[in-house]
């Protein structure tokens, strides 16, 4: 996937993602907000996003922020 601008892909809702998504606002990022479908709110579903992007989301879940030349996944901890 060729990137022009930083992009965060997260579900509609506050969590996880929901921090960076502050922080860019904040910062007055020029950004793209990829919003996955939940519980019906606005949004590509998550299992079709999951489908297209699988090679990219190592461990299956998001939030996930790509820039040009980076990619910041979420990860599994306990």
């Amino acid at each position: 996937m060729s990137l022009q601008k930083p992009t965060l892909v997260y579900f509609h809702v506050g969590g996880r993602g929901e921090v960076v998504r502050l922080l860019l606002e904040l910062a007055g990022a020029d950004y793209h907000y990829h919003s996955i479908s939940f519980r019906n709110s606005p949004g590509e579903p998550w299992t079709e996003y999951k489908e297209k992007h699988e090679a990219e989301l190592t461990f299956g879940q998001v939030p996930l922020y790509q820039e040009p030349g980076k990619m910041i996944h979420a990860s599994r901890f306990s």
